[in-house]
C-alpha cells in the first residue's frame, strides 16, 4: 500500500509539472531526483558497514624480523556534520556536471538551464541546513526556476539573455548569505552584472562558463569547510 501511495504520488507530481513545463523535462526531473535518492541510501548505506581491513604488524623474533597479518573489523561512527547527505550529494553531482559540460553553450540553452536548477535545488538544501534566512527566497527561486525554464522554449527569442542576467543576479544574491569566500561572493555578483542583455548568449558562453565555475568553487569550499570541522 505504501509502494502504490509512493507511485500515485509521484504520477500527481509528474502531471501537474507536466502543465508547466515539457513533458520530456518533468520526466528528466524525476530520473535526476530518484538518482539523488538512490545515491543519498547508498552513501547512508556504505557509512553504516563494517569494513575489513588487513594490518601488517612488525614483530621480531630471535631469528629475525616477521610480519603479522592481522584482519579487523570495524564499523565507522556517524560523522558529526554540518550539512545533510542530500546536500553533499548536490554538491557533488553539481562538481561532476560543472567538469563534464564544458563547452556545451549552444543556442538550445539547455546548458545554462540545467545549470541554473542544479545550483538553485543546491542553494535550497544548503539553505535548510545553515539556517541561513534569504529574504524573499521564494520569489527568487520561482524567478529563476522559470526563466530558466523558458530560455530554452524559443530559439528565436532575443531576451534569452536578459532573462539569464537576472537569475545568475538572483543567484549571487542567495550565495552571499552563506559566508563564502570574499573573492568567490564578488566575483560571482561581478560576472552575472557583466552579462551583456543586449548580445546573444552563445557570444557570452565564457562568461556562462565562468559563472557556474565560480559558483561550484563556492559550493566546493562551503564542502571542505564543513568536512573539515566535522573531523
Amino acid at each position: 500500500m505504501k509502494h502504490l501511495s509512493e507511485v500515485s504520488k509521484r504520477k500527481n507530481q509528474f502531471d501537474i509539472l507536466e502543465d508547466k513545463i515539457a513533458k520530456e523535462k518533468a520526466a528528466k526531473f524525476f530520473f535526476w531526483e530518484k538518482a539523488i535518492e538512490n545515491r543519498i541510501a547508498t552513501n547512508a548505506l556504505l557509512e553504516m558497514m563494517p569494513v575489513l581491513a588487513v594490518i601488517e604488524t612488525p614483530y621480531q623474533t630471535k631469528n629475525a624480523n616477521v610480519a603479522v597479518t592481522e584482519r579487523v573489523e570495524f564499523t565507522p561512527k556517524s560523522v558529526n556534520t554540518n550539512l545533510s547527505m542530500t546536500t553533499k550529494t548536490q554538491i557533488e553531482t553539481f562538481d561532476r556536471w560543472v567538469s563534464k559540460n564544458k563547452g556545451k553553450v549552444d543556442i538550445s540553452h539547455e546548458y545554462t538551464s540545467e545549470g541554473l536548477t542544479a545550483l538553485m535545488n543546491t542553494i535550497e538544501s544548503l539553505k535548510a541546513d545553515k539556517k541561513v534566512n534569504i529574504s524573499d527566497f521564494a520569489a527568487k527561486k520561482s524567478m529563476i526556476l522559470k526563466n530558466a525554464d523558458q530560455i530554452t522554449h524559443n530559439w528565436k527569442a532575443t531576451n534569452h539573455a536578459d532573462m539569464t542576467k537576472k537569475a545568475f543576479v538572483a543567484v549571487a544574491d542567495m550565495m552571499q548569505g552563506f559566508n563564502l569566500n570574499k573573492m568567490n561572493a564578488t566575483e560571482l555578483k561581478s560576472i552575472a552584472n557583466s552579462l551583456d542583455k543586449d548580445v546573444l548568449m552563445t557570444k557570452q558562453a565564457s562568461k556562462i562558463y565562468q559563472f557556474f565555475d565560480v559558483a561550484n568553487d563556492a559550493l566546493q569550499r562551503v564542502y571542505q569547510a564543513d568536512f573539515t570541522s566535522s573531523k
